[in-house]
């Protein structure tokens, strides 16, 4: 990605009102760098435990944001830069996964089996 795209991308975190501006800001650099998107993604926000930023139920098109997490930011710092940046983050990473199904599949089966082979020990 060119620096040109880099700064485009700040500025629009810098400028993001909404954790809906951030999730557009997710998608449309995801399709930038890697040239994959999905159309009708949603995002929630849902209280969840504090280990838990955010989760892609499998079989849907949505990604549900920890509502406590981000508050808990929030009322760490009063930059809305830094929230931003935190909850785009957060969603990144599952959007990047979403792109990625089949790497996603094998993670996720490596992480189960690996927490039933500590689960015997």
């Amino acid at each position: 990605m060119s620096a040109s795209k880099v700064e485009t991308y700040r500025s629009r975190i810098d400028k993001a009102q909404s954790f809906s501006e951030v999730w557009k800001i997710v998608k449309d650099s995801v399709k930038d760098t890697l040239g994959e998107h999905r159309v009708g993604m949603m995002l929630f926000l849902d209280d969840l435990p504090l280990q838990l930023g955010a989760y892609h139920p499998l079989g849907t098109n949505n990604i549900v944001l920890n509502r406590t997490l981000v508050q808990i930011a929030e009322a760490a710092t009063k930059s809305k830069r830094l929230v931003n940046a935190f909850v785009y983050s957060l969603l990144v990473f599952y959007v990047l996964f979403y792109a990625d199904t089949v790497f996603f599949n094998f993670l996720y089966y490596l992480c189960c089996f690996l927490n039933q082979l500590r689960l015997r020990s």
